[in-house]
């Protein structure tokens, strides 16, 4: 179902959104992503727009299949987003696996190992 996906993509129709990473206006008729959340005020989900670049700095698309209008963008626009998305790494199974990794020492003593299900001790890395 296309109401179910995550994350949509579209030209800008006015100069009047603006990103919701860096604050400033995204001109019209230039390309933004939205993540796709539950509104707060109604039932269903609105979008928080994003310069092309902002986007990429805090959201990570698994494929092109996840953005809503995908398939209507420029082709120079879905080639620079098949670009972004390339950090995915085929297993063959059709699956694709991640290759970003994150590391950073464990603010407490309740996070676990999703692995092994291990507690993870205060100021380890994990």
């Amino acid at each position: 179902m296309a109401d179910d996906l995550p994350f949509s993509a579209e030209y800008a129709k006015s100069n009047r959104s603006s990103c919701k990473t860096c604050g400033s206006i995204i001109p019209k008729d230039h390309i933004r992503i939205a993540r796709l959340v539950q509104s707060p005020h109604f039932d269903g989900k609105m979008a928080l727009w994003n310069h092309f670049n902002c986007f990429f700095r805090k959201n990570s698309v698994k494929s092109t299949g996840d953005i809503k209008g995908f398939g209507t963008l420029r082709y120079e626009d879905q080639s620079k987003i098949k670009e972004k998305i390339g950090g995915l790494i085929s297993t063959g199974k059709d699956k694709a696996v991640s290759v970003e990794v994150n590391v950073e020492y464990a603010k407490s003593n309740r996070s676990t190992c999703r692995g092994c299900f291990l507690q993870i001790n205060k100021d380890t890395i994990r």
